[in-house]
């Protein structure tokens, strides 16, 4: 699951955390996004409704964004990649 935030400024690195922590709070664990999506403005419809077609794709730019230094949901686990999975993603 993924969720698209609209951010002010350059420090949105701070604010997705903020985010994510509040939602921890908030939602039970299986409800959490795996992934936030910075957005400067949210594409709307001729209605004023936000165009979902038009969100873009949570590609791996804004995955490894938004998974660094991400903690577990479950405990203190940390999530950052292993070196296998860096490897993986350096060839994807």
């Amino acid at each position: 699951m993924s969720s698209y935030s609209r951010v002010h400024g350059r420090s949105h690195a701070l604010s997705l955390k903020d985010i994510g922590e509040h939602l921890m709070k908030k939602l039970p664990t299986y409800s959490l996004p795996s992934l936030f999506v910075p957005l400067h403005h949210m594409p709307l419809n001729l209605n004023g409704k936000i165009d979902i077609p038009t969100l873009p794709f949570p590609d791996t730019p804004y995955a490894h964004a938004s998974a660094v230094g991400r903690k577990s949901a479950i405990g203190d686990k940390d999530l950052t990649a292993s070196p296998t999975e860096q490897k993986l993603c350096a060839i994807w």
